[in-house]
C-alpha cells in the first residue's frame, strides 16, 4: 500500500491537529501519535528526523480509494475550471457510492 502525501497520507507536529480527514474519500484518518522519523526524503538520506504526528487513510489501498487520489491529485493541476468541474462531479459519485456520509466533505 502507498499513500499520497498532502491526500492520504499527513504528517504534523506533535498535537498540532486533533483529527484530519483524507482528501480523496473524506473519511476520518487514523491518527499515530509522537511518531520519531524523517518525514522527507532529504531528511532520510541525511539519516534524521524529528517528532511528528502521522495521519493515514484506513481505505488506502483500496482500488476506488486509488482512484479517487489519482483524481483528486489530477484535478488539482488542471488549470481550467470547467474541467476541475467535470472532474470534481465524478469525485463525488464515487465518495457517494463508497462512503455516503463522505459526499459533503472539501477536497
Amino acid at each position: 500500500m502507498s499513500f499520497a502525501s498532502g491526500i492520504d497520507y499527513f504528517s504534523t507536529a506533535p498535537g498540532e491537529r486533533d483529527s484530519m480527514n483524507c482528501l480523496a474519500c473524506g473519511m476520518p484518518m487514523k491518527v499515530h501519535r509522537d511518531c520519531t522519523g524523517p518525514t522527507g526524503w532529504a531528511e532520510a538520506m541525511a539519516g534524521r528526523g524529528h517528532p511528528h504526528d502521522t495521519f493515514t487513510c484506513l481505505n488506502s489501498g483500496e482500488d476506488w480509494h486509488n482512484k479517487l487520489v489519482e483524481l483528486v491529485s489530477y484535478r488539482n493541476h488542471i488549470p481550467s475550471q470547467k474541467l476541475r468541474d467535470i472532474v470534481q462531479s465524478e469525485i463525488e459519485e464515487i465518495r457517494d457510492a463508497q462512503c455516503p456520509k463522505s459526499s459533503s466533505s472539501p477536497a
